[in-house]
């Protein structure tokens, strides 16, 4: 604050130290550049040298060329993001296909569906419309395709005597756990 002295005089001067003594002002000779500290200078260049970095990133390119590459990015980011809904509904489709074609009870499932006309089935809420008609068709043609639907009689098991079928599940128990007669 010496500089002051010399400008305000002594007594001026004097009034001033006084008044500004224990307050937060703090005076500075502009004139030789002491009005910014280190702390502010130095993040300044640092900011400076980061944009400077960042800006060598661009290779001298218009900034017409950096909006089409832009916008060529975010075309890409859609086709990737579609194709994946695409491929997450193929799967969704055939999972539903293979239940409904167990459910039909096919003996060969991928051969039923190699029959099938894919172009004519649409999925809605986890059902494919239009499957029934199709399985209705080719189990007509090709019976042979298709596990005998069940009536309500007793079937072949029904026919064996309780100790046979006991039998059977006792030899059955013991093989897998490993034990043999011999």
């Amino acid at each position: 604050m010496d500089f002051l002295k010399e400008i305000l005089g002594d007594e001026l001067y004097g009034q001033v130290e006084t008044k500004l003594a224990g307050s937060k002002v703090k005076l500075a000779d502009l004139s030789g550049g002491a009005y910014v500290s280190k702390e502010k200078h130095d993040a300044a260049c640092e900011q400076l040298r980061l944009a400077q970095e960042a800006l060598k990133g661009f290779g001298g390119k218009t900034v017409e060329q950096i909006n089409t590459e832009i916008a060529d990015w975010k075309q890409k980011a859609e086709t990737a993001e579609q194709d994946a809904n695409a491929k997450i509904s193929a799967m969704e489709f055939d999972a539903a296909l293979n239940s409904a074609l167990g459910s039909a009870r096919a003996r060969n499932p991928k051969a039923v569906a190699a029959l099938l006309n894919r172009d004519a089935l649409k999925m809605s809420d986890g059902t494919i419309i239009g499957l029934k008609e199709q399985l209705d068709t080719i189990r007509k043609d090709n019976a042979y395709m298709f596990e005998p639907e069940q009536s309500g009689g007793a079937g072949f098991a029904g026919k064996q005597s309780p100790n046979v079928a006991a039998g059977t599940s006792e030899a059955m128990n013991t093989i897998l756990r490993g034990e043999t007669n011999g």
